[in-house]
């Protein structure tokens, strides 16, 4: 019985020790991430960087799908407007859209809250 409760411990540490960290180290690994993930249309890669991201597949699709830029491969950068640091998706020469991130312990993540305490 102890052997396998300590089995069962040293497996849960594991998991949790090899579990991939939310979000990046920087804003610009962040942009680069979003970008990828928009690209591929992952939602289970844009999980990871999106603070308290929702369980519904579909609203992260969605935010994909907005993020895209009508299905072009949009261009990721990282600027600053007013006090919030923002990811700006743009296609061709426009901008088509902003997404507010946020350093959390130490890690960037898009935080859709952020530009609205701010």
């Amino acid at each position: 019985m102890a052997l396998v409760a300590v089995a069962w411990v040293a497996t849960n540490v594991w998991l949790i020790a090899s579990a991939p960290l939310e979000g990046e180290p920087s804003p610009q690994a962040l942009a680069a991430q979003v970008r990828a993930a928009v690209v591929a249309r992952d939602v289970d890669a844009v999980r990871r960087l999106v603070v308290d991201a929702p369980e519904d597949d579909e609203v992260l699709a969605a935010m994909l799908r907005s993020a895209s830029c009508g299905g072009a491969s949009p261009t990721v950068a990282v600027v600053q407007r007013q006090q919030a640091m923002m990811l700006e998706l743009a296609a061709g020469s426009g901008s088509c859209g902003m997404l507010p991130i946020a350093e959390h312990d130490g890690r960037w993540l898009v935080d859709l809250w952020a530009a609205a305490v701010r």
